[in-house]
């Protein structure tokens, strides 16, 4: 009776052929909203693949974030009333070397999944994202990627404006 195993973990597969936990492959499989390839909390994708939170409800908030390569991060944040968002993205030390190629897209969360609000910095595929959009009230996820095949550490600024008072 000969048998196979599995020698090498950490595939989806235990060495011992039992379905791994695919939670930090890089890649969003069934039941991930994001993966960024590790479990680690607060860099934009948490330890369980489900966008981190932002606590933000007026004013500016900067965030750092990392995910390797062809990945994404997801942050998650609440606006209580029409707002206007402002997102920019730069290089973990601040800059937008000629490397580094930054996508932002926002999507506002509905019934029916993510709805895509605006998007920076697909066309030109250079430099860091960008965007400013006009929202209302309801659950928004920032997506960070980026253009190429190479890991990225960022830092994110977000900026939420009430134009209307909560009622």
């Amino acid at each position: 009776n000969l048998r196979r195993w599995n020698l090498n973990s950490g595939d989806g597969c235990s060495e011992r052929c039992q379905l791994e936990d695919p939670c930090g492959n890089g890649r969003i499989d069934d039941g991930e909203a994001c993966d960024d390839g590790n479990r680690v909390n607060g860099d934009g994708c948490d330890n369980s693949c489900s966008p981190d939170r932002f606590n933000l409800v007026r004013g500016q908030e900067t965030v750092t974030g990392d995910f390797g390569s062809n990945g994404a991060d997801y942050w998650r944040l609440e606006a209580h009333g029409e707002s206007v968002i402002s997102i920019a993205t730069s290089g973990a030390d601040g800059l937008c070397d000629d490397g580094l190629q930054l996508v932002v897209r926002l999507f506002q969360m509905t019934a029916d999944g993510r709805v895509l609000v605006d998007d920076a910095n697909v066309a030109a595929n250079q430099g860091c994202g960008q965007l400013t959009a006009e929202i209302d009230a309801g659950a928004f996820d920032i997506e960070v990627s980026s253009v190429g095949v190479r890991s990225i550490d960022y830092s994110m600024a977000v900026n939420l404006v009430q134009t209307m008072p909560i009622a």
